[in-house]
C-alpha cells in the first residue's frame, strides 16, 4: 500500500479509516483499547458517577480527549455489564472499578426466550451512554473516530448463563448453546442499532474474552464463537460501519479464522507475537496492538513505553493496515505520563 502524502493534513478519523482500509496514513493511528476506568480515574470521578448524568459522562470523555487526543475514543468502555443489568442481572459498583455482575442473569437457557430485550433502550445507564455519545459526536464532529464498546456473542452468552455453566454446556448441550448465542446476537444488534442508524458512532468495539484460547479450543471457537462474530460483522457492514474485535489472551491458533470473520480490525492481546500475527493477517484485516497494558503501561517507565511502541510500529506498520494500541484495556492506575508517552511516540 502506498503511504499518503505526509504533507496532507488528515483528521484522526481519516487516519483511522485509512488504516482500516489497509492503507498507510501519514502517521500511524494510536489509541488505548477501551480506557473507561482509566479515564474516570484520571479526570477524578468514577464510572458510577458518570453513569448518572449524560452531560457529565460526555464532559469527562471530552476532557480526556482534550488532554490526550488519541485517534479513537471508546464511549461505553467500562460498562459492558450494564447490558446484563438491563436484562435483569444485579450490578454492583465498587470504587473506581467497572460495575460487576453479581451472578448469572439466567438460571437455564430456556429462560433466555423471556429476556426483556426492549429494556436495552430503556435502562437509565444505557440511555446515559447513548446520550453522552450523541453529545460527543456533535461536539467532536469528525475529528475523532468514535467506537461503542460491547461484549461479543460468546461472552454475552457467558454473562447471561454464567461462564462455568456455559463451558459445560458447550460439551453437554451444544444445541442449547446455539440457541443462546442466537439470542445474544439479537440483543447485541438491537442495542447497537440506534448508534449505527443515527450515525452516533463510526464503529463497534466487540470484546469477546470468553472466545480466548485460554478458555476454549480452536474447534470450540470455530463452532460457537466464530459464527456469532461473523453475523455481527455482516450486520455492522450492512450499516456501513466498522467492527473492531478484541479477544483477551492467546489467540495464535485461531488467527486464520479471525482473518475470515468479516471484521475490519483485530485488536491483538499482548500475549500474541505481533510479527506472526502481522504475517497471518496482512492484507486481510487491520491489526491493532499490542503494547502490554500491565508490564509496560502500568509498571514501565516512559522510556520503556516509547521503546515498546516503536518496536510495534517497526514490526507492523510498514505495509499499512496497522493501529498502535495497547494489548487490552489499561488498568485505571496507569500513570498519565505513560499514556502521554504512547501518544508522543507517534505525534512527537
Amino acid at each position: 500500500m502506498a503511504m499518503k502524502d505526509k504533507g496532507v493534513k488528515m483528521e484522526s478519523k481519516e487516519i483511522v479509516l485509512e488504516a482500516l482500509s489497509l492503507g498507510r496514513p501519514p502517521q500511524v493511528p494510536v489509541a488505548v483499547w477501551g480506557g473507561g476506568m482509566w479515564i474516570a480515574r484520571t479526570v477524578g470521578t468514577t464510572l458510577l458517577e458518570m453513569s448518572k448524568d449524560p452531560e457529565q459522562m460526555a464532559r469527562v470523555l471530552q476532557m480526556a480527549y482534550d488532554r490526550l487526543p488519541f485517534d479513537i475514543l471508546f464511549p461505553g468502555s467500562g460498562y459492558p455489564n450494564a447490558l446484563y443489568g438491563a436484562l435483569g442481572g444485579k450490578l454492583r459498583f465498587e470504587g473506581i472499578s467497572a460495575p460487576k455482575l453479581e451472578g448469572p442473569v439466567l438460571r437455564d437457557v430456556e429462560e433466555a426466550k423471556n429476556l426483556p430485550l426492549s429494556k436495552l433502550h430503556q435502562d437509565p445507564i444505557l440511555r446515559t451512554i447513548r446520550t453522552a455519545s450523541s453529545s460527543l459526536r456533535r461536539t467532536l464532529g469528525d475529528r475523532v473516530f468514535l467506537t461503542i464498546v460491547i461484549n461479543g456473542p460468546l461472552t454475552f452468552a457467558g454473562q447471561l448463563l454464567g461462564v462455568n455453566q456455559l463451558m459445560m454446556a458447550l460439551v453437554d448441550a451444544p444445541d442449547r448453546v446455539q440457541d443462546l448465542l442466537d439470542i445474544s446476537v439479537q440483543a447485541i444488534c438491537l442495542y447497537l442499532e440506534p448508534y449505527l442508524e443515527e450515525r452516533i458512532v463510526d464503529g463497534v468495539a466487540l470484546a469477546d474474552p470468553t472466545a480466548s484460547g485460554d478458555l476454549i479450543s480452536r474447534k470450540s471457537f470455530a463452532d460457537f464463537a466464530l459464527p456469532g462474530i461473523q453475523r455481527v460483522a455482516r450486520w455492522v457492514r450492512e450499516r456501513e460501519a466498522y467492527l473492531f474485535l478484541h479477544i483477551c489472551g492467546n489467540t495464535a491458533d485461531r488467527l486464520d479464522l479471525i482473518a475470515g470473520s468479516g471484521i475490519h480490525c483485530f485488536s491483538l492481546d499482548h500475549k500474541v507475537d505481533l510479527a506472526s500475527a502481522k504475517q497471518l493477517l496482512q492484507g486481510k484485516v487491520c491489526l491493532a496492538g499490542n503494547v502490554d497494558p500491565v508490564e509496560i503501561m502500568l509498571r514501565g517507565t516512559e522510556r520503556e513505553v516509547e521503546e515498546k511502541a516503536k518496536e510495534c510500529i517497526e514490526i507492523a506498520a510498514p505495509d499499512g493496515g496497522y493501529i498502535l494500541m495497547t494489548g487490552c484495556d489499561i488498568p485505571p492506575e496507569v500513570p498519565l505520563e505513560n499514556a502521554k508517552a504512547l501518544l508522543r511516540t507517534v505525534r512527537g
